[in-house]
């Protein structure tokens, strides 16, 4: 099967930015860049100071909790009932602030298309499982696979399950760790779709077939944080402030360089929030025993 050649209108085109996030523009003031550590560093500390001041910040230092973790802020919640006497929710306050701090949330989108100009033209939009099943039809039930047929396509479609993976976009704010340890969905394409192709029973495994299907593309994008969960703002609210707090005790510098940071929303990010593309290089292809760079 010969590769699809990608359809670059000449509008979209001028919409490739630099592959290395450090060659690139700085984000607007209102969006939260939240691998960039530098650009929200000292913000972030602003917001926190209104309900963990300099005095409970102290006491904190004075005597550090055994444990700093994200998903549970008691250890920062006993030290201002210590300091001050006062009960806080410091998970709902974090929220509230970055939300009036910040309009959206910058992260980037992979995947595998021959038409990025369709992108920009109707924007990120969530999965429709039907859709993905009428292109697994419209691939393998071309002339380029005599061997397969309608029910092949039939059951391999019941035996895929979609349920995670319905009405969701996904995003990753750590661009590097998209790339480089999830390359597979700019390799492949949909997960859905791949899934699909694997649970093919013809003559051979389909799944390297979905890589010669357009190519690797990486969107960047900035999410409005109206667009998220309340756990997934609630999850990077508590990340920011184990930051924060792991600094004071000189354990860290900024976000993990390893560490994920996937989310998904539930409508269509719209052309205006995808600030443009790039194609990847992906270090790793999971499917095809590649060692892990």
């Amino acid at each position: 099967m010969a590769t699809t050649a990608l359809a670059f209108d000449a509008d979209f085109a001028s919409r490739r930015i630099d592959p290395d996030p450090a060659r690139r523009p700085a984000a607007p003031a209102d969006v939260w860049n939240f691998h960039d550590y530098a650009s929200w560093r000292d913000d972030a500390w602003a917001l926190v100071g209104t309900f963990a001041d300099q005095a409970v910040q102290d006491a904190f230092v004075a005597d550090p909790p055994e444990f700093v973790v994200s998903d549970d802020m008691s250890w920062l919640e006993d030290r201002v009932r210590q300091v001050h006497g006062a009960s806080i929710d410091v998970f709902d306050l974090m929220m509230d602030a970055l939300e009036c701090r910040y309009r959206t949330l910058r992260a980037v989108h992979g995947t595998r298309t021959s038409n990025v100009g369709s992108f920009y033209r109707e924007g990120l939009r969530p999965l429709d499982p039907l859709r993905v099943q009428q292109r697994a039809r419209d691939i393998f039930l071309s002339p380029a696979y005599p061997e397969l047929t309608e029910a092949h396509l039939d059951r391999a479609i019941v035996a895929v399950s979609h349920e995670t993976r319905s009405d969701r976009v996904y995003f990753d704010c750590n661009e590097t760790e998209l790339v480089r340890r999830n390359g597979h969905y700019m390799l492949y394409g949909s997960e859905y779709l791949l899934a699909i192709a694997s649970h093919i029973e013809g003559l051979r495994d389909y799944r390297p077939d979905m890589k010669r299907q357009g190519e690797a593309v990486v969107f960047l994008c900035d999410v409005p944080l109206s667009f998220l969960h309340p756990g997934a703002l609630r999850s990077f609210a508590g990340r920011a402030i184990e930051i924060l707090f792991e600094e004071l005790m000189g354990e860290a510098d900024g976000p993990s360089p390893t560490r994920g940071g996937a989310f998904s929303i539930r409508q269509t990010l719209t052309p205006d929030h995808i600030v443009g593309h790039y194609t990847p290089v992906v270090g790793r292809d999971p499917f095809a025993g590649a060692p892990w760079p």
